[in-house]
């Protein structure tokens, strides 16, 4: 559902879903969404997006009518640990292990409790799999399955090594989930993002001249194997680096568009926004357009 008008209010808009929820006895039979509000029409699939995380991250077994999750799925710090959780499923010749990643999520500032952490960290895990196997079913009850059935009262270090673990059971799920896709497909993954970290460009032309591979099968093939189609995947990869990259102050955003392949700077803002809403000057500091 999408609605329109003036000085439209969030926080009201889902009180009343909460009473007519009530008034119709409904409150545990039917959870609701609320997404972000935009000005710009261009931005409707950002409001989405959020939508979707929320159905997808929340906590089903939550009372309230209106869907929550526990942990900010769109800030930049959220999405840098999206891209090191991807980076590590995929074994990425710059990619953190998992203990790093454990320490630094549970010692940095915002997370108190190994729980807490592992609630960002299956976020991180899940986010990653929608977009690398958009066509997966289950994913949220399959993970809550994984995790919930164990006690994560434990501190300090203690902490850190069950979230190591926890990871490295990702990477072994995420493994098992490409060997399912054929061969040739999990080649062009790779070739993908080699060419994104490598800033080499890349096209579907390219790699299938050197797989000795028809462009149009291969296409074919892969948005039947993926759900992604294969310069729509390549593009979200260059964004997706372009995040880690951004995380660096010293790094200008020229620099940044050269380095995930972008040819023009222009184009690499457009697609920038397109993809998160705001510039990467913006997104960079933290600020909303």
């Amino acid at each position: 559902m999408i609605l329109g008008g003036r000085a439209l209010d969030r926080a009201e808009l889902e009180q009343k879903l909460r009473v007519l929820a009530q008034q119709e006895g409904a409150s545990r039979q039917v959870v609701a969404a609320v997404g972000a509000p935009v000005t710009d029409p261009q931005a409707l699939h950002l409001s989405y997006s959020l939508v979707c995380d929320m159905a997808e991250l929340a906590d089903l077994t939550q009372t309230d009518v209106i869907l929550g999750i526990h942990a900010d799925s769109r800030s930049m710090d959220a999405e840098q640990l999206v891209e090191e959780v991807r980076s590590f499923c995929y074994g990425t010749a710059d990619a953190k292990d998992s203990h790093t990643i454990a320490a630094q999520l549970y010692w940095s500032v915002p997370y108190k409790e190994a729980r807490d952490c592992l609630h960002h960290m299956v976020y991180a895990y899940l986010r990653v799999l929608t977009s690398e196997f958009p066509g997966a079913e289950n994913l949220q009850e399959q993970l809550q399955e994984r995790f919930t059935q164990r006690s994560w009262e434990v501190a300090g270090e203690e902490a850190v090594h069950l979230l190591a673990g926890a990871l490295e059971w990702m990477k072994e799920d995420f493994e098992k989930r490409l060997d399912v896709l054929s061969p040739i497909v999990r080649l062009a993954i790779r070739y993908i993002h080699d060419s994104v970290r490598n800033g080499d460009g890349g096209s579907i032309k390219e790699f299938s001249s050197k797989s000795g591979v028809n462009p149009a099968y291969l296409g074919h093939l892969f948005k039947d194997e993926t759900g992604n189609f294969f310069n729509s995947y390549l593009m979200q990869c260059r964004i997706n680096r372009s995040v880690v990259l951004l995380k660096n102050p010293g790094c200008k955003i020229k620099d940044v568009a050269s380095q995930v392949g972008f040819a023009s700077t222009s184009y690499f803002v457009r697609c920038f926004r397109e993809s998160k809403g705001v510039s990467p000057a913006k997104y960079r500091i933290g600020k909303e357009e």
